[in-house]
């Protein structure tokens, strides 16, 4: 036993375990290396085989949303600098058709982010009945239009009448350029 440690064999082994170190780990750390960087390009191959598998699935989402944001476009006003102009045309029309007298139109806040929010105080007197049918025509109106704020005063009510309004309303109004975003991603196709 002694003879298999002596100085020579002792040498031999230390020569074989540099040489291991020197040549072997490398190699060996390499191959690890390797087998790391294939087993993530598998890993990537299949999420990416996964993602073709679904892609009709995942077009007739993008479909669906295009077409529900469609929708929602049309509750908004357009954005422009003719904006407040269009907003009130169409409430005085829809005031007046009604048969109530706007005393005072004021637009009182204006907040230009990606979806504006604009709002307009409107003083009007008329015959109550008129005042609700407005009010219902603006909750059925095509664009959102939001009652934020609403004070009034009602007179000679009678048994034939509901009576003589007066008061204060203030609306909120949305606007957004998102149809001419839509509009332009459909023309790029």
């Amino acid at each position: 036993m002694t003879a298999f440690f002596n100085r020579q064999n002792l040498l031999i082994i230390a020569a074989v375990l540099v040489a291991i170190r020197v040549v072997l780990m490398p190699l060996l750390n390499w191959q690890n290396d390797q087998i790391q960087s294939l087993t993530l390009k598998f890993r990537q191959v299949a999420k990416l085989e996964s993602l073709q598998s679904q892609l009709s699935q995942y077009q007739e989402k993008v479909e669906l949303t295009e077409v529900l944001l469609d929708k929602a476009a049309k509750g908004f006003f357009s954005d422009d600098d003719k904006t407040k102009l269009r907003i009130q045309k169409k409430i005085e029309a829809l005031f007046e058709s009604n048969k109530l007298s706007i005393q005072d139109f004021s637009w009182i806040f204006d907040d230009s982010s990606e979806v504006r929010t604009l709002r307009a105080s409107i003083r009007y007197r008329g015959q109550l009945a008129d005042v609700i049918k407005a009010k219902l025509l603006l909750a059925q109106d095509s664009k959102l239009i939001r009652e934020v704020y609403w004070q009034q005063s009602i007179k000679n009510n009678t048994g034939r009448s509901l009576g003589n309004a007066s008061g204060t309303t203030t609306l909120e109004f949305y606007a957004t350029a998102i149809e001419e975003k839509i509009n332009a991603k459909q023309t790029a196709r």
